[in-house]
């Protein structure tokens, strides 16, 4: 209810002609913000609002609704949080990027599927709507959250789109082409967007890995994809297969809001992390046996499965340190010397862990000096909300490992 009308304005704001495409959404709410919606109806003409009683799959089982109602003649779908703001140019940043790479990947024998695009975090969105540095704050929370999801974007995933390594989709500002995602659809756990992230990579049904060509070539004078048989023989369709990709731009963004309360983020945590590991308790069967997946890319989706359970080890570590101390302390093991050998190996391993933490954490505040001037006070902050949000993903990952639903 708070952040719907100011999604609804960026919408009416939008530059790309309105016969060209149309809204979908999908509301679960028990508040006013189905009635909020109906008050910018007559401002949106191509605006289709659903209203569900329930909350069934979740948000993928909401997206699976809209799926269901879109036009049949959409070529592309761009999937929001409702806590976005659009710049007036996005729709047609984003077809002409995607249009480009499909056609620029199709040569290299690789298949664009999706455009990940970067929002970008604010606790207050309407102090500034510019892609800038002076950017009035909320608490540490919110700086240390945007942090982290800058640094994500800008340094993991701007990495591996150099890389070509998978790149993961994060739920809000992507497009995908839709006829894959009405052919795949959303799952309905907690992480649909990791769901559909495996689903891409390695999923082969044939509409969506396979691409059959007539023989086509280039009429010079107009410009048209002809069919252009030899000798009045009718060709035999040829099927090629190509490598599936999802491609990062942090050149598209957009402005989304970030939490300012640690409890809400906590559960948010753990939400994420149980379905996140329980995608991948399901899916790395698929990822291990994928044809279209190289070595590399299947340990690349098996770390970022796991990018949440290793905090399980990480957390392990620091109890064998507490119940080791407290034996030194009360004096309860009889060879002090072997103790002190098991205290210094598994601090040397939080030492370790530590050092890779920080890092990436420190050369990120240079890197991702384009959204804003970060500095030690932002490190630090980060620091401790990996610390207070550990258990969260230890709760999170273990119900994931060990639950079906949740």
């Amino acid at each position: 209810s708070l952040v719907i009308e100011r999604l609804l304005k960026s919408f009416a704001a939008l530059s790309y002609p309105t016969d060209r495409f149309e809204i979908i959404i999908v509301d679960d709410s028990t508040d006013d913000t189905y009635q909020k919606i109906q008050t910018m109806l007559s401002d949106l003409q191509n605006l289709k609002v659903i209203h569900r009683d329930n909350r069934a799959g979740w948000k993928g089982g909401a997206l699976n609704i809209a799926l269901g109602i879109m036009d049949k003649r959409a070529s592309n779908v761009l999937v929001l949080d409702a806590d976005n703001i659009l710049l007036a140019d996005t729709l047609e940043r984003f077809v002409a990027r995607f249009i480009q790479e499909q056609y620029s990947y199709k040569e290299k024998g690789v298949l664009v599927l999706a455009l990940q695009g970067f929002p970008i975090s604010k606790s207050n969105l309407e102090s500034d709507d510019e892609w800038g540095i002076n950017v009035k704050l909320g608490n540490w929370i919110a700086r240390a959250i945007d942090f982290r999801l800058a640094k994500r974007n800008m340094i993991e995933f701007a990495a591996k789109d150099r890389l070509n390594l998978p790149v993961q989709i994060t739920g809000s500002l992507f497009m995908i082409r839709a006829d894959i995602i009405k052919s795949i659809k959303f799952s309905n756990d907690l992480c649909e967007d990791w769901d559909l992230t495996v689903d891409l990579y390695c999923s082969q049904p044939s509409s969506l890995l396979s691409l059959t060509i007539d023989m086509i070539s280039s009429d010079n004078n107009t410009g048209r994809i002809c069919n252009h048989p030899s000798n009045n023989i009718s060709p035999e369709p040829v099927t090629i297969s190509l490598r599936p990709r999802i491609i990062f731009d942090q050149e598209l963004v957009s402005y989304c809001e970030v939490t300012t309360d640690l409890t809400a983020y906590f559960r948010q945590r753990m939400r994420v992390s149980e379905g996140h590991t329980r995608g991948l308790r399901r899916k790395i069967r698929h990822i291990a046996e994928s044809k279209m997946l190289s070595p590399v890319d299947k340990a690349e989706l098996l770390l970022n499965g796991l990018q949440y359970a290793k905090f399980i080890f990480v957390l392990g570590i620091g109890i064998i340190n507490m119940i080791l101390l407290l034996m030194f302390i009360s004096d309860s093991y009889n060879n002090i010397q072997q103790l002190m050998n098991m205290f210094g190996i598994s601090f040397l391993l939080q030492a370790a862990n530590l050092t890779i933490a920080l890092t990436p954490i420190i050369q990120a505040t240079k890197i991702c000096r384009p959204v804003r001037r970060y500095d030690i006070k932002d490190v630090l902050s980060l620091l401790v909300l990996y610390v207070i949000t550990t258990p969260a993903f230890v709760i999170g990952s273990l119900r994931g490992f060990f639950l079906d639903k949740g």
